[in-house]
This record gives structure tokens, C-alpha cells and sequence, in this order.
């Protein structure tokens, strides 16, 4: 499926686990891996550098065995990482913790989404607009890493991050230094059952890596922190939730609008509070759509207007005249990228008869 070629590099470090060697060793056989074994155990980061240094002219992609990826992922993750001169390396949105975390700032990493993860990840490729946004370091689990990059600053640190845990983000350290840049795609989503490389070893790694880096990098908190207050990677999960909305509506261009607090809200809908004059995308029973936006009118029009065209709406079917009127005042003066303005000519008259019948004092608002 990936057009990019690729070797799938496999490096055994001198596990003990007979029959996993074996299962290796029949891949090899059949030409689908290129298998290395370590003849003696170097520890994660030292072989994870063997395996960087092995093509000295190709790109890099480290991939945990703890993962899953799907359809031309190489593909997306590549045209991330080259969309820019100075990115160093790339990441995919994931259901674990960390950089690239979705469908929460902070998911717990067991998640489970109304749709398999492959069509997660189908949703994502279809997007017709593409967003990455640059962050302060990549996760190792699926990174992709440019050789110019590797060239210029070297392999992982493995004096200082022996085991692993901290040396992909040391190495994008050293690498913002130089002016390199690290970003997140919002089209590649990857499962990752977190922790499992590592196991119940985990918390004390951490612990350890945590010292060895601000001893490094004292920097690193003020940007975490930073991080976690300007939440960079919240458009990339706006962007996918809307889209998981889109296909949710199955082509239906109509949506809708209901006042809020809604006693009982009826599937996918526009949630409109005529006093606050907030707006909210909302999705009853699916919790995973966390990003959906709220907007603010008449202020947040722009935006507004731009996620309604993401979910190809042009009809709003209100449940009330009132509600009707009282979103056509909050947004009267107002431009609208799609020609909203039509909005205002509420054609109740020759709405679709579904909606129209939804409530004798129903209405429509037509959009573009």
C-alpha cells in the first residue's frame, strides 16, 4: 500500500525467547524482514543505534513492536517529515500519553473508538486538509527521523539514556539547538498499547530519565509546561473529530440545531444557548469526540463557518422558531465564508419535509 520503499529492519538483542527467534527467523527466510541479532545483549538504545547507522543514505523510521499501523502510513509520515526543510522528525496522532495524543490532551491509553482503528486511521488519510503542527520534541514509538538530521547531530545519546526512555527527546534537543523542528501530522493515527516494551519497569525509568534530562535539558519543565497550556496539537483533534462527524453523517447535508440544555438530545446536532450565545458540536454517546468546538458567537463565525463546511452542512433544522431567531440575531451582522448570510432568509417554506416536521413550530436555516 505504501508507495515509499521501504526494509523492515528487525533487531533480535540476544533475547532468550526461543520461539519468538524462531517466528524471526522464518520471516527472515521468507524475504518479508532483514533480521540482525545482537550477539550480546547492548541494551535498547545501542541497538536501536545499530539499526540507525545500518543505511547511511536513507531515512529512518522507529517503529515499537507495540503498535499498529495502517494503509500507506510510511507514505503520510514521510510527506510530514519532508514538508518542511528543517523538520527533523515526525509523528502520527496516538491513543497513548504524550506528544500526539488523541482523542484527549491525556487519554489513559486504553481508549476504544466508535470505529476500528483502521478506519480511524482511513478517516484521518481522507482529510482533504492536511495539519501539522510543531512541537518541542517526538515520542519514539513511530518517529520518523531524516537521515540530514542524523547526519548532522548523530544517533541517540546511549551513554546517558542507556535503556531508553528520554534519548528520542535528548536527540530532539540537541537537534532544536541547530534549528531542526519537530512535528505532529494529524492523517497518520497509530495504535500504541503504551508501556509494553518496558513493562512494570516503566515508572522507575522514568524516574531515572527524568533526572539524567533536566540535568541536560533545564528547560524541559518551563516547556512541558508550556506545552500543556497552549495544547498545540488540539487543532489536529478538532480536525478529526469533525471528520469522524462528517463520516458519522454519511453525507446528510443537514444538522440539526437544538437549544441548550437539551432534555433529549437527538443524534449528531448544533447546541445553541440563546443566552450565552455559545454553540457546540455535539455528539450523544460517543465521549472519544472530546474536541468538537465550542464557539462563541458572533466572534467565533469564522470558525464556525469553516467546521460546518469540514462537515459539508449548508441546512440548520431548528427545533423552534425562537431558537431560530435567536441564532439568526446572534449572527445578523456578521460575514460568512460559505454565505451563511442566506441563512437569514430562513426558508422555512421549502425545508426538507423531515425536518420540517420535526416540530410544528420547527424551521430551517439554509447555509451557502
Amino acid at each position: 500500500r505504501n508507495e515509499t520503499p521501504f526494509e523492515l529492519v528487525v533487531i533480535n538483542d540476544a533475547g532468550t525467547n526461543a520461539e519468538l527467534a524462531a517466528s524471526l527467523a522464518r520471516l527472515a527466510e521468507e524475504g518479508r524482514i532483514t533480521l540482525l541479532t545482537n550477539e550480546v545483549n547492548l541494551g535498547f538504545t545501542r541497538t536501536v543505534n545499530r539499526g540507525m547507522r545500518l543505511h547511511a543514505d536513507r531515512d529512518v523510521i522507529l517503529l515499537n513492536s507495540d503498535t499498529l499501523v495502517f494503509g500507506n502510513w510510511i507514505d503520510r509520515l514521510r510527506r510530514a517529515a519532508e514538508a518542511h526543510p528543517r523538520n527533523g522528525t515526525a509523528n502520527p496522532l496516538t491513543n497513548g500519553s504524550g506528544i500526539g495524543a488523541y482523542p484527549f490532551q491525556h487519554p489513559d491509553g486504553e481508549v476504544r473508538f466508535d470505529v476500528t482503528d483502521a478506519e480511524l486511521d482511513a478517516i484521518a488519510a481522507a482529510m482533504p486538509e492536511v495539519r501539522r503542527v510543531t512541537v518541542h520534541y517526538s515520542v519514539g514509538f513511530c518517529m520518523y527521523v531524516r537521515r540530514a538530521l542524523l547526519d548532522e547531530i548523530g544517533v541517540f545519546d546511549a551513554q546517558n539514556f542507556p535503556v531508553g526512555y528520554g534519548e528520542e527527546a535528548d536527540f530532539c534537543y540537541r537537534a532544536r539547538r541547530l534549528g531542526w523542528r519537530h512535528v505532529v501530522t494529524g492523517d497518520v493515527f497509530v495504535r500504541h498499547w503504551e508501556g509494553q516494551s518496558f513493562g512494570e519497569r516503566k515508572r522507575r525509568l522514568l524516574a531515572e530519565m527524568f533526572k539524567t534530562f533536566e540535568r541536560l535539558h533545564p528547560d524541559i519543565a518551563a516547556n512541558d509546561a508550556d506545552f500543556a497550556r497552549r495544547d498545540p496539537v488540539r487543532p489536529l483533534r478538532e480536525a478529526l473529530d469533525l471528520a469522524r462527524l462528517r463520516h458519522l453523517l454519511a453525507g446528510r447535508n443537514t444538522l440539526p440545531c437544538q437549544g441548550a440544555p437539551s432534555a433529549a438530545p437527538q443524534g449528531p446536532h448544533l447546541s445553541f444557548d440563546p443566552g450565552s450565545r455559545v454553540a457546540q458540536l455535539v455528539v450523544p454517546g460517543i465521549p472519544t469526540l472530546a474536541s468538537l468546538p465550542g464557539l462563541l458567537l458572533p466572534a467565533d463565525i469564522a470558525a464556525l463557518n469553516r467546521a460546518l463546511r469540514m462537515l459539508g452542512v449548508d441546512i440548520l433544522g431548528f427545533e423552534s422558531f425562537a431558537l431560530r431567531d435567536a441564532f439568526a440575531d446572534a449572527v445578523r451582522s456578521e460575514p460568512f465564508e460559505l454565505g451563511l448570510d442566506a441563512a437569514l432568509r430562513l426558508a422555512t417554506n421549502n425545508a426538507p419535509a423531515d425536518i420540517a416536521s420535526r416540530s410544528a413550530q420547527g424551521g430551517t436555516a439554509r447555509h451557502g
